[in-house]
């Protein structure tokens, strides 16, 4: 039980995360849509939270908060990388 009380609320987290909080509410619709392979924020943030789980304190809450702000940071730090190296590539060609 201690096992999945840690594994699993930051799952839940990251999901409610990218969806309110990276989306705001607003997925693109799906026949427009790409898809990764793996999300690799989604993974780092849920290693975390769950690592987070064993920290003192109230272990779901602790793997729910950690997952959530290390998600959205990765998260942001991603899209800025990969936006940048997108517009070098371009700028390149033009």
């Amino acid at each position: 039980m201690t096992f999945l009380g840690g594994a699993l609320p930051p799952i839940g987290a990251i999901l409610l995360a990218d969806f309110f909080l990276v989306h705001k509410g607003k997925y693109t619709p799906i026949e427009n849509m790409t898809f990764q392979t793996v999300r690799f924020p989604a993974i780092i943030a849920w290693g975390a939270g769950f690592g987070a789980s064993f920290l003192p304190g109230i272990p779901p809450l602790n793997g729910i908060f950690s997952a959530i702000v290390i998600y959205i940071g990765l998260t942001w730090v991603t899209e800025r990388v990969f936006s940048a190296s997108k517009e070098a590539i371009v700028g390149k060609e033009g």
